[in-house]
């Protein structure tokens, strides 16, 4: 509360506010003292004018501070700027992404995707997709990827089964091996781990049934026994070609 001449009367809002903009309380005590015959609405309008001198300076004040933190702080990021394209130029790629693949690396990863067990398939086909997708975690191998999955022979059989992922693979592990290693090696130490592959995958594919199955189970067992006859059919073609 403010005390004057004439009793007790409560604290102008204004009062508060001009205090909180460092204006000084004896300010508005001397403008409560001014001769009675002032009109109220011209003293009032006396004290805002008073208030909006003071508070522009101090909103200025204010500007001025926030400007100058806004400028050290692109400053610190225009700093930093040049730091990060120093260390990672736009456009290089790292050494190990370029680095050349070895011979003895290029073979081992060929002997994991060539194996005659479901894990080895599994991972052929990842790295069949990577291919696909263009991965440089793949192709930096520069493996043959070219196939006429089962040549002469049909990619299909009755039923819904396809064996056109089986001798994809098959395609692959014989154009690579003969590549790397010459046809001699290849006959000597992976042709026959790759043929008895082709078999399992082929088994594999002989496997599907659909969700939906459009036959019987007694007409399903059949299509399933023909296929698997294909695919030893297609082992045996195979195994005996030299």
């Amino acid at each position: 509360m403010a005390y004057s001449e004439t009793g007790i009367r409560p604290v102008d809002s204004r009062i508060r506010r001009g205090q909180a903009l460092g204006v000084s309380y004896s300010v508005f005590l001397d403008a409560s003292a001014e001769s009675e015959s002032i009109d109220p609405v011209a003293r009032t309008c006396h004290r805002c004018r008073h208030l909006n001198r003071k508070g522009k300076a101090a909103l200025t004040k204010l500007r001025a501070t926030l400007t100058g933190i806004a400028l050290s702080g692109a400053l610190l990021t225009t700093g930093a700027a040049p730091a990060l394209a120093d260390s990672a130029p736009t456009g290089t790629v790292s050494h190990s992404a370029t680095a050349a693949v070895s011979k003895a690396q290029k073979l081992a990863k060929m002997k994991s995707l060539t194996q005659d067990s479901n894990a080895s398939t599994g991972k052929w086909l990842d790295a069949m997709n990577q291919h696909l997708a263009h991965k440089q975690s793949i192709d930096k191998y520069k493996f043959n990827w070219n196939t006429d999955y089962c040549s002469d022979s049909p990619d299909t059989q009755p039923g819904g089964y396809s064996f056109k992922m089986g001798c994809w693979r098959h395609d692959f592990g014989y154009r690579n091996y003969k590549s790397l290693v010459g046809n001699y090696y290849f006959k000597r130490d992976h042709k026959k781990r790759i043929d008895k592959a082709l078999l399992r995958d082929l088994y594999s594919a002989c496997d599907y049934k659909p969700w939906a199955d459009p036959y019987p189970p007694a007409a399903r067992a059949r299509l399933k026994a023909a296929c698997r006859k294909a695919a030893r059919t297609y082992y045996g073609a195979v195994s005996a070609a030299g």
